[in-house]
């Protein structure tokens, strides 16, 4: 068992979001962004090939336009090489990325990114094998601004990709800090044949994650002590609609929920929190109802401000990996025995977390660094648990 700790407010609030949410609505001039290059760096997400990364840059400090200040950068992993012909422009102060529109084959055809420069979605295209991205419709091939679906509710952050509707139609979910969920249902990428849904779910939406035994949605955020699931209709209609309320107990009145991470064998959901600082764990087997309970089994006091959180089996152990922004390492929790396995140093306010099962690797975007540090998580290998023996990229 975890040791139980009850949480303690704190006035916390990360470098990222305070700031750039400052900046959120102003406009600015100067050059377009560099291709070539990390700025800043949030999002990341990996082919599920493992040989191409993509990687979402901020213009954090206003050096680039405000409205082709940030970009999607694809990187090859085999060479750590950013392919700067493939870079795509996008609006300033990106948040996540997401892969889906997934083929037969496992792969995605789809990309999808969030800014809250514009409060929008941008939708590009994948070729089939990941390293190359277009946006249908621009009249220049590194444009991402003329295939985005603007307007969202302020302060995109979340974004994740639902199961597809059907061969043709895809679903993605966006989470908003001012608490409104909003799903977009589009036709083949086509950012015109949009139709969008939103929920007011919770106050400071921003991380999400599917929970396979009952296929809900569910939502944290920054300024809650609850995990709300959602459920859609998409018929005539596209609907989204609250389906299961978790408040989580023996908690402040307001957490700051960081990610969601679901063990569906071990019916848990693992939360990273930065306040209190700690990993909170919830009991996910379902009641008679077929609903999950959702009860509060206790936390993992954790120090330097968790973030971004990922579940691998290691030598038939579960071991949950997770990023601490403000201790500038990351930390591996043997989920059997609940202890702190290892901490590894990997550079300044790492914040995004990309995995390669199959190569053993993590990725990790490091913001003040402009830079992806390369962790090796390979058990049988002289480096475990050792960052850039693969190299770094910037």
């Amino acid at each position: 068992m975890p040791q139980i700790i009850f949480p303690q407010q704190t006035a916390s609030v990360t470098f990222l979001i305070a700031c750039s949410l400052l900046f959120a609505c102003s406009t600015f001039d100067g050059p377009p962004a560099d291709p070539d290059t990390l700025f800043y760096p949030v999002g990341i997400a990996l082919h599920p090939s493992g040989d191409y990364l993509y990687v979402l840059n901020t213009n954090f400090d206003a050096k680039y336009n405000s409205e082709q200040g940030g970009s999607v950068t694809v990187i090859d992993t085999a060479t750590n090489q950013i392919l700067a012909d493939q870079t795509v422009l996008l609006q300033s102060y990106g948040g996540e990325l997401a892969l889906g529109n997934f083929d037969d084959s496992g792969n995605p055809r789809s990309l999808y990114a969030v800014t809250r420069g514009a409060n929008n979605l941008v939708v590009l295209t994948l070729n089939e094998f990941g390293n190359q991205l277009s946006c249908a419709g621009a009249t220049s091939e590194n444009d991402g601004t003329q295939c985005d679906i603007p307007y969202l509710s302020p302060d995109p952050f979340g974004v994740i990709a639902l199961p597809n509707l059907d061969d043709s139609r895809e679903l993605v979910a966006i989470a908003s800090l001012s608490g409104i969920i909003t799903l977009v249902s589009l036709e083949n990428g086509d950012v015109s044949s949009a139709s969008i849904d939103e929920t007011t779910v919770l106050n400071g939406a921003s991380t999400m994650a599917i929970y396979p035994p009952t296929g809900e949605l569910f939502i944290s955020g920054r300024f809650s002590n609850s995990m709300r699931g959602l459920h859609w209709i998409d018929d005539e209609s596209l609907d989204g609609y609250i389906s299961s309320n978790i408040t989580i107990a023996n908690a402040a009145d307001t957490l700051e929920i960081r990610d969601i991470v679901f063990s569906a064998e071990r019916e848990r959901a693992y939360l990273t929190a930065d306040r209190p600082d700690s990993v909170i764990i919830l009991d996910m087997s379902l009641d008679e109802d077929g609903q999950p309970k959702g009860t509060y089994i206790g936390r993992i006091a954790l120090q330097g401000s968790p973030s971004q959180a990922t579940l691998v089996s290691e030598n038939g152990q579960d071991i949950l990996y997770v990023v601490l922004s403000n201790a500038e390492s990351l930390i591996a929790i043997n989920l059997d025995t609940e202890i702190i396995e290892d901490t590894i140093p990997i550079g300044e306010n790492p914040f995004g977390l990309a995995t390669d099962t199959n190569n053993h690797k993590l990725y990790i975007t490091l913001f003040r660094e402009h830079a992806v540090t390369v962790v090796d998580i390979d058990p049988n290998s002289p480096t475990f648990r050792m960052a850039n023996v693969h190299g770094r990229i910037e």
